[in-house]
């Protein structure tokens, strides 16, 4: 089974372009998905781990509030510092990592994304449907004010597996679950205050490089034994 092996968190008052979080040893080949927010209008995003670049998932805002999950299929192994660069000047930037292990002789890939944006005290994703028996969901929300105290992070109404916050009292918040079935649900939790708020699910799926071939065909299977008829004639006529 895939379980979840660390995480790290960082956070910067700004004006700033820049903040990075490091892993100290990364296990090549894991999965790593990462939640960053901050405050402004809207910028360009990029993530790095000094040699290859996170993919970006939707970007979404409440106000003049950004936030986005990325990931990275195939970690770099080793000491590893991943790093948001941001478009211009940002203030309140938050940034929380976290590294993942397939099941072993499998790979990850990604499945499926969801967001949601609005006003009040239950937050919830959009509900998402996943595809793999070997999975990880991951949730996360960016927080509109420091009053806002964060409580029972969910997936598909499930009790997360694990969490982190960033900082540690109030901040931006990602939690995750590992299933060994498919799921149909959101990725939620409960704010102290009503307020805007916006958040995001990703799910990831461990599997088998290739494959098992599927069934023949009956084309396929009688082409299969016609070949053979042939190979076995001429083998006959050149002996």
């Amino acid at each position: 089974m895939s379980v979840f092996v660390q995480s790290g968190s960082n956070s910067a008052a700004g004006p700033t372009t820049t903040l990075a979080v490091t892993l100290a040893a990364a296990t090549a080949g894991n999965l790593i998905v990462v939640w960053s927010k901050y405050e402004g209008t809207a910028t360009t995003t990029s993530l790095s781990d000094g040699t290859a670049t996170l993919t970006n998932g939707t970007e979404i805002g409440a106000g003049t509030r950004q936030g986005r999950m990325s990931y990275l299929l195939s970690a770099t192994g080793g000491a590893t510092t991943y790093t948001l660069t941001l478009g211009a000047n940002k203030t309140t930037l938050r940034l929380i990592v976290m590294e993942f292990s397939p099941t072993a002789g499998k790979t990850w890939s990604f499945d499926i994304e969801g967001t949601g944006t609005g006003n009040g005290t239950a937050i919830a994703t959009n509900s998402i449907t996943t595809t793999g028996t070997d999975e990880i969901v991951v949730g996360a929300v960016g927080e509109r004010s420091s009053a806002g105290a964060k409580s029972s992070p969910q997936i598909a109404g499930i009790a997360a597996a694990g969490s982190k916050f960033e900082p540690a009292s109030w901040g931006s918040w990602q939690w995750y679950r590992i299933l060994t079935a498919t799921m149909n649900g959101t990725a939620s939790i409960t704010n102290s205050v009503s307020e805007q708020w916006y958040a995001s699910v990703m799910g990831f799926t461990a599997a088998a490089a290739g494959g098992e071939p599927g069934p023949l065909t009956g084309f396929q299977t009688h082409r299969t034994i016609l070949t053979g008829v042939c190979d076995d004639i001429l083998a006959g006529i050149d002996g």
